[in-house]
């Protein structure tokens, strides 16, 4: 089949290929990214979805697409990469060994149905079944040497691969699994270097917070004439999508509406930690320090103790102080654990051995079942204090961590259920104006508050009193201080907004 030029909308349409047509609007995508020609319907179409004032043909190594939910845009990437797998010489003609083209997924679960959609189209196909080696448990072998190859998203997923081309599924939810959407794509771009203008990146993804790299590129896409950001709602990319089901969605929740369907970035919410803070956190491959006896007397610890029989965890964390050169008191996190589901008892029992071994005698937590648990320690010879978590003083705690990581003075443990937490730690905006800072609907957030526990405390000891937070404005920039009130500023400088001032 490769010695036949067809071209996408035909391998598409045609019963004997793949026999299900696409949109109007997915083919103009498609043929923007190549180059080719568009008529006047494909130019309006592009640009209303690109904000480009006029379409100027040119091939697209890297393209992104937002749009909404159910818009198809997995299953005609996947038609996308099939075409290009079997009509494009360059990539399997002059390359001796395996060349993969990786589908990556935010979880395993969902690579795998990709894996099988792929599967499908390819094997459901009178002419294309043809080009089938062999089908693997996690990717599908061509004749001519490519596979197609379904990951989780994870930054290591495409280490030592040769790619002509990848496919990125809902790149603005890879935060949630604990990767960073960041280095992924950095990860990827080597992989394809050797295929210059023949290589191909889609990123494809329904929008999520004003934070990311899917954001960045969207909020620069006039400065880069070299990629190619895509933005359409559900219903303008595909008609198979009933009307009155999206009408009933929008009035239920129009914030949810308009960024799911919409494919719009909302102000409703907002990540609180920017990702590029957390990256330079992490010391990449350590996930756990032992006790140093240097730092003898210097460790303090911290329990979030949310639940143990519930969807929450029971968390523990052991940190200490740390200078960062010019930046300032940090502090660094040496042991971090997590317990779901078990005894009570048991994990007391463990907390306490921890904590001793590490010389710590009291553990920091907040008011979440603190008398019971302070009991419990009591008996094994550790005491508690507690920290409260209140609606001003929740704020309070939690912006210590932000400005530590902001200020870069705290090392994160290479953790991946703890960095995913805080990548989707959300701030959002409350119907009285404040903000709420939380992880999103039936997410954790469990080791966020544990992590925020430990920055307060190595920022103001065991002191559960709070200072206020200022904004200072002025000549020299924004800046944010500690200070009980004004008398604490520099000459000159006035305040423009005090934050959670007690």
């Amino acid at each position: 089949m490769n010695e036949v030029c067809i071209d996408f909308e035909t391998i598409c349409s045609d019963p004997q290929l793949v026999g299900e047509p696409i949109s109007k609007q997915w083919a103009t995508f498609y043929r923007a990214i190549e180059g080719l020609p568009l008529d006047e319907e494909g130019i309006e179409i592009f640009r209303a979805c690109t904000g480009r004032d006029r379409y100027e043909p040119r091939i697209f190594n890297e393209v992104t697409a937002i749009v909404g939910r159910r818009a198809e845009k997995t299953s005609t990437g996947l038609k996308y990469l099939l075409w290009k797998s079997l009509t494009t010489p360059a990539w399997f003609q002059k390359h001796k060994g395996t060349l993969r083209i990786p589908i990556i997924a935010q979880d395993l679960r969902v690579a795998k149905d990709i894996k099988r959609a792929a599967e499908a189209l390819l094997l459901g196909s009178p002419l294309l079944r043809n080009e089938v080696d062999e089908v693997l448990t996690s990717e599908i072998q061509l004749r001519n040497g490519i596979s197609l190859t379904c990951y989780p998203a994870t930054w290591r997923s495409t280490r030592g691969l040769t790619c002509p081309a990848a496919l990125l599924d809902e790149l603005a939810f890879v935060t949630i699994e604990g990767a960073s959407d960041v280095e992924l794509v950095r990860q990827v771009r080597p992989t394809m270097i050797r295929f210059g203008e023949t290589r191909r990146l889609i990123k494809l993804t329904t929008p999520w917070i004003k934070g990311g790299l899917v954001y960045d590129e969207f909020s620069h896409r006039d400065e880069r004439p070299d990629l190619l950001v895509w933005q359409a709602s559900t219903t303008f990319m595909t008609p198979r999508v009933s009307v009155e089901l999206l009408e009933k969605e929008r009035v239920a929740d129009p914030a949810y509406f308009a960024r799911e369907y919409e494919a719009q970035f909302t102000d409703d919410t907002e990540a609180f930690l920017p990702g590029a803070d957390i990256d330079f956190a992490v010391r990449k491959g350590v996930r756990e320090v032992p006790f140093s006896e240097s730092l003898k007397g210097q460790y303090f610890a911290a329990i979030d103790a949310s639940s143990l029989t519930g969807r929450d965890r029971f968390v523990f964390g052991i940190g200490h102080r740390a200078s960062r050169g010019n930046s300032g008191v940090g502090f660094s996190v040496d042991l971090l654990r997590g317990w779901t589901r078990d005894t009570v008892p048991a994990v007391c029992d463990e907390v306490a051995s921890t904590a001793k071994a590490y010389g710590i005698r009291t553990i920091t937590a907040d008011q979440h079942g603190f008398h019971f648990l302070r009991e419990l320690m009591k008996q094994r010879g550790v005491e508690m204090e507690q920290l409260p978590f209140t609606v001003r003083s929740k704020s309070e705690i939690f912006f210590d961590l932000k400005v530590s990581l902001g200020q870069g003075r705290v090392q994160l443990l290479d953790q991946a259920e703890s960095l995913r937490e805080l990548r989707i730690l959300q701030s959002r905006r409350t119907s009285g104006g404040n903000y709420a800072i939380a992880a999103p609907r039936n997410m954790h957030d469990d080791y966020c508050c544990l992590l925020a526990l430990l920055a307060h405390r190595a920022q103001h000891g065991g002191s559960s009193s709070f200072t206020g937070f200022l904004a200072v404005g002025g000549k020299s920039g924004v800046q944010v201080i500690h200070a009980n009130d004004n008398s604490d500023l520099p000459p000159g400088v006035e305040v423009d907004r005090i934050w959670w001032r007690k």
